[in-house]
């Protein structure tokens, strides 16, 4: 009678343990780490919410792709300047009395290239609208506030052969 509960018993931990197993290498196999997100058939961000909210066929994701890289090309070259003043308005904090008009002028610079930012961004999605028939424009007008809170929200977009950009504000001090 004993030896039947011990048996029972390792018997119930072998198959405690096999789902353990099966339930951790299920979820090491649909959660995708790196993005901290689930792998499978769900959008990986704007780029494939947009080609499947709208349902865009293989000629408009063509164009799509053609002004997709033509914004980034834009809007890396902005995000690049807007970089550099801030940068150069940064190295004007070294000095004890900074120059209140070379910061001004960063300042007004860099206030120029944001605005540049927003209207190249109004302009690319009112390209993407375009490319849209009827009825996708009308899905179009429903989702472009979830587009834009994803782009606000979500990394900076860059190019997949570019390497990440350095942040200077973790290298050690000197």
């Amino acid at each position: 009678m004993k030896l039947d509960k011990v048996k029972v018993l390792t018997g119930l931990v072998v198959v405690l343990l096999l789902i353990n197993i099966t339930t951790i290498a299920s979820i090491w196999h649909i959660v995708d780490f790196e993005q901290l997100s689930l792998r499978g058939k769900h959008p990986q961000g704007p780029k494939e919410f947009i080609i499947a909210k709208l349902g865009l066929n293989e000629e408009q994701q063509k164009v799509f792709e053609v002004l997709r890289n033509e914004h980034f090309t834009e809007m890396r070259t902005l995000q690049h300047n807007i970089r550099l003043e801030k940068e150069a308005m940064q190295e004007l904090l070294k000095d004890d009395a900074p120059d209140t008009a070379q910061t001004f002028a960063h300042i007004s610079r860099i206030m120029q290239q944001e605005e540049r930012l927003e209207r190249i961004t109004f302009e690319h999605f009112r390209k993407v609208r375009a490319l849209c028939n009827d009825e996708q424009k009308q899905h179009f007008d429903v989702i472009i506030d979830q587009v834009m809170r994803m782009i606000k929200h979500g990394p900076k977009p860059q190019d997949p052969n570019e390497a990440p950009p350095i942040n200077k504000q973790h290298q050690p001090l000197p």
